[in-house]
């Protein structure tokens, strides 16, 4: 086995230390009452699954009901309820003073569903895999190879040095699998998480049963979980009704609705998902003007969104990065200027106004459709005339991202700085063929910034590169939502969690 000069700086990150999520979720019911084994719950969830109708393979987790994964599956590290990461499969981290060489140490109690230990082979072959054939962040040359330490530890060299590189090992495809060659792993649903796959349906959802053997002893506390894909009316009227214990992703504007069952709660989540409008500058497209993109961005009055749409005036408003406002990084953008945003159309050359591509939206989140045309009235007062034209879920990036490249609307769940920043350079299709020496700055900061051992001096970069965004324009982040559950009366241990694949299921019971 290669060996490694001594790693010389240890990341605290949270705690690094074994712990279980009973001390992380559920606090508000522990001093009520103690938790009841047993029991079935019924989950609507709102969003719609990526992979819906795009595979038959559904209990692989890249095809998984994407924003549940952790009922089935775990990763490394986990990313808590206010942004810290915590341990999960990996007790412990550290890396070199570059930040290009971690190491984490593993639990030695943890169980596959089928009754096998998980061993470092285990995670070394399902890092690999993410790392060079897989999908989502390890498989864009984050990580150049893995290697085991002995029998509890793993090594990750990374292709260029990354002080967060822990919050990407908690990324809902970055589970540990059963070993196997790269064209199987994965596809027998085994996971190591607190539920076994019994069904699943790639459009409808999945039913669930109790791992009996999971590490976080005494969980999970129900026996069955199952969940269901459902459209917003029919998840307030099976809540209504009883037949949903637990509603996800709900409508902010349905709230009432779900609190007007007896008991019933609302929990929200302190950020969310974040709506993005790829602006493609391709030749002979108007987004090709910097200026035409700045005055777009400058006209969206986005306060009203957070009024009318999420009854939020005093949210926070973005500033046209991937950056999530509750973020301890995000840098306030420029308000609301709609005769800048005339002044820059007339330089650009449109002195009485100028009507933008159509942009084409696909329904994530039940509030959405509300989106659209507060975005088109508002700018319409600077003169801009745009339209929205939605398609279906089900297929719909395979189609958009087809020639020609069109404006669209992205859906980008809440991260770290890192991967948030990471959006807009050229690894990602959301920058829309940003160009140019702008762009060149940006992807030196963005380098500069994941080298940068120290938070306060990463802090100062990421702040530049937030700047440049809001002069550069290459998407519009146009408003980020705080993420709603329901639940009834006799549910507790939920909590509802700025990311979705997040959402832990162990620590959930019934009183009833």
């Amino acid at each position: 086995m290669s060996q490694h000069p001594m790693l010389s700086r240890r990341l605290i990150l949270g705690s690094t230390t074994a712990v279980t999520f009973a001390e992380l979720l559920g606090a508000e019911d522990a001093t009520a009452q103690a938790p009841r084994r047993g029991g079935k719950l019924t989950i609507a969830q709102h969003y719609p699954n990526f992979a819906q109708g795009q595979s038959t393979q559904g209990q692989h987790p890249y095809f998984w009901i994407d924003v549940s994964t952790r009922s089935v599956w775990n990763c490394l590290t986990w990313v808590d309820e206010t942004y810290v990461v915590r341990p999960e499969l990996a007790t412990a981290w550290e890396s070199d003073a570059e930040a290009r060489v971690w190491e984490f140490t593993l639990r030695d109690d943890v169980v596959f569903h089928d009754g096998r230990p998980m061993t470092v082979d285990d995670v070394v072959t399902s890092m690999t895999f993410h790392a060079r054939g897989g999908v989502g962040l390890m498989g864009r040359g984050t990580v150049a190879r893995v290697e085991a330490v002995g029998s509890n530890k793993v090594r990750f060299h990374l292709g260029a040095p990354n002080a967060e590189f822990p919050f990407i090992l908690s990324e809902f495809r970055a589970v540990v699998l059963p070993k196997a060659e790269p064209d199987r792993i994965g596809y027998d649903g085994i996971g190591t998480g607190p539920f076994r796959i019994a069904s699943v349906d790639t459009r409808r959802g999945a039913r669930l049963e109790r791992h009996e053997r999971y590490y976080d002893t005494g969980r999970p506390h129900v026996d069955e979980m199952e969940i269901l894909l459902v459209n917003a009316q029919a998840g307030i009227n099976g809540f209504r009704s009883g037949q949903f214990d637990v509603a996800l992703n709900i409508d902010p504007a349905a709230a009432d609705q779900y609190r007007s069952v007896p008991g019933a709660d609302i929990t929200q989540s302190v950020a969310g998902d974040l709506t993005v409008i790829v602006l493609p500058k391709v030749e002979g497209s108007p987004f090709n003007d910097v200026r035409v993109r700045r005055a777009f961005a400058r006209a969206i009055d986005r306060v009203a969104i957070n009024r009318i749409v999420f009854r939020d005036p005093r949210g926070w408003v973005g500033n046209d990065s991937h950056v999530s406002g509750v973020d301890a990084n995000f840098l306030p953008g420029p308000a609301r200027d709609v005769p800048l945003a005339r002044r820059l159309l007339a330089e650009a050359g449109f002195p009485n106004g100028l009507r933008l591509p159509t942009i084409y939206v696909t329904t994530g989140f039940p509030e959405e459709p509300r989106i659209w045309p507060i975005i088109a009235e508002s700018v319409r007062e600077a003169g801009i005339q745009v339209t929205f034209e939605e398609r279906p879920f089900d297929g719909f990036f395979p189609w958009v991202a087809g020639p020609p490249l069109r404006p669209y609307r992205a859906l980008v769940g809440a991260r770290n700085t890192g991967i948030s920043l990471l959006r807009f350079t050229p690894e990602n299709q959301e920058h829309g063929l940003w160009r140019g020496e702008a762009t060149e700055r940006y992807v030196a900061l963005y380098r500069q910034a994941l080298g940068t051992v120290d938070p306060d001096a990463r802090r100062a970069l990421y702040h530049e590169m937030q700047r440049l965004l809001a002069e550069e324009v290459p998407g519009i982040v146009a408003y980020g939502r705080r993420n709603l559950l329901a639940h009834q009366r006799h549910v507790h241990g939920l909590q509802a969690h700025s990311q979705h694949w997040c959402v832990r299921y162990e620590g959930i019971w019934r009183s009833a």
